[in-house]
């Protein structure tokens, strides 16, 4: 099981269809599989390069999770706050 590394965020701002095994303990809310084998992955590669109506999906999910949860004002609170606790204030 992965990690939501920079260049899956950076893909789905683009709009690119992100095909990626995550954790669910530490992504509950990140719209990706559950890939356990290479054959999953190749199933749902195949399945985004024939079916646009699931490719646009994906996108769109993709990106409101990524505005919702990576966007410069939410991260820039986040970083706030995470200095004023080191800092004490």
């Amino acid at each position: 099981m992965g990690q939501l590394d920079t260049v899956a965020i950076e893909a789905m701002v683009c709009g690119r269809p992100v095909v990626h095994s995550l954790h669910d303990k530490y992504f509950p809310n990140c719209p990706h599989d559950r890939l356990k084998t290479v054959e999953e992955a190749c199933e749902v590669i195949s399945k985004l390069l024939l079916d646009y109506k699931e490719r646009r999906r994906r996108i769109e999910n993709q990106l409101k999770y990524v505005n919702a949860v990576h966007s410069a004002p939410i991260l820039v609170k986040k970083l706030i706050k995470i200095y004023e606790e080191l800092v004490g204030t």
